[in-house]
């Protein structure tokens, strides 16, 4: 089939577009290669990354109040309101909470570790750090000449945490957190510190809620008058106290490990073929377009 010059609003068929790739060849080589070249170059730019996981699990072994007991804890302000927390959930929104990324956010290592971090040494396993942000000798943050800090924003800081954290819960309960990073060290780091931090702070909150607890029950104790009353007071007192003593000795208060972080030896991206294929695609099918346009001007003058 053959294009006729005279209707401008003829459509090319697939056999016009081959002819005019044959025509065009060496132009559509040269777009190519480019391609080719600049995917080739941006993807050995992008340093390798890492990912370390680990596997939780809930110990459910919070004791439950009774259920003859049940309204008086409710009298008293210890029953449930939203009934059982999931605590696979709960721990989630932990990890991802504002409270719990500005705890991290204090640390001025870690931020630099994830925001400022360069590149990574597998022989003496340390990163090298952007020397316009962070002064790794000082161990400080560079003070520009407005005198300002080149510290990350919250917000820029809270967004790469993001983007390097995956939760995960699967449906017989089990947790899988994975971080990358390019340091596989830094990436295994974080996942211990993020697990301990949300232990930590899970227990702190169930020791102080069992303290108040315990107060407001032996205030309550003191002004009632009933021996039944009294009885069912001092039996939750009884169970507020096993509470606290759990908390206590508890490592583990929240998410237990079943299988704990390793460096990972490897990498988990850039995937440098597919964005060479991608990107070389793509300057091919920019070539196809170019000739096709260029074509159809010439046709129409």
């Amino acid at each position: 089939m053959t294009v006729d010059r005279n209707n401008p609003d003829e459509s090319i068929d697939l056999l016009d577009l081959f002819a005019l790739m044959l025509k065009e060849k060496f132009l559509v080589l040269v777009f190519t290669i480019t391609g080719a070249l600049l995917s080739l170059s941006y993807s050995l730019y992008l340093p390798d990354k890492y990912t370390s996981t680990t596997l939780l699990y809930i110990k459910e072994d919070s004791p439950q109040t009774p259920e003859q007991f049940g309204a008086l804890a409710n009298y008293v302000g210890l029953g449930s309101t939203t009934g059982q927390v999931n605590k696979a959930s709960f721990g989630r929104e932990i990890i991802f909470s504002h409270f719990f990324i500005r705890k991290l956010y204090a640390e001025d290592l870690l931020v630099a570790s994830l925001v400022a971090a360069e590149s990574y040494s597998e022989d003496t396993q340390t990163i090298t750090f952007n020397k316009k942000f962070y002064d790794s000798d000082r161990k400080n943050w560079v003070i520009s000449d407005n005198q300002t800090s080149s510290k990350p924003t919250y917000s820029e800081f809270y967004k790469t945490y993001n983007d390097s954290i995956n939760f995960d819960i699967d449906d017989d309960g089990f947790i899988e957190i994975a971080f990358t990073h390019i340091s596989p060290l830094f990436a295994k780091e974080m996942l211990e510190k993020i697990t301990n931090e949300a232990n930590s702070w899970a227990k702190e909150k169930a020791l102080l809620e069992a303290t108040q607890s315990l107060e407001f029950l032996k205030k309550e104790l003191l002004s009632s008058s009933i021996s039944s009353i009294k009885q069912k007071i001092n039996d939750l007192i009884s169970q507020e106290l096993s509470k606290k003593m759990k908390a206590n000795v508890s490592i583990d208060y929240l998410f237990s490990t079943l299988d704990g972080p390793i460096i990972q030896e490897k990498k988990s991206g850039p995937n440098r073929a597919l964005i060479c294929i991608i990107v070389t695609l793509s300057f091919f099918l920019l070539s196809l377009i170019y000739i096709f346009l260029k074509h159809s001007r010439v046709n129409n003058i």
